[in-house]
């Protein structure tokens, strides 16, 4: 028999990932949000190899250690953009 989830069931900390806290900052003191929900299929990471996927992953978990006001002088070559 298959278990079904139920919305009211959801639980609201997993073991390696909790949820985000909602905090009243200006946006550049927050750290950056990414999703992939909108990329572009022809530039998808499916594309990338082993190793771009990884350096992808590395620098979107060090970006979001970083609040905009540190990453915006960093400029594009740097952690900015």
């Amino acid at each position: 028999m298959k278990k079904q989830f139920k919305a009211n069931q959801r639980q609201e900390k997993g073991k390696r990932i909790s949820p985000r806290e909602i905090v009243d900052l200006p946006p550049e003191q927050q750290s950056p949000l990414f999703s992939l929900r909108y990329m572009n299929k022809d530039y998808s990471l499916s594309q990338c190899t082993k190793d771009e996927k990884a350096a992808f992953a590395d620098t979107l978990y060090k970006l979001s250690q970083l609040t905009w006001s540190q990453i915006n002088p960093s400029g594009r070559h740097g952690s900015g953009y």
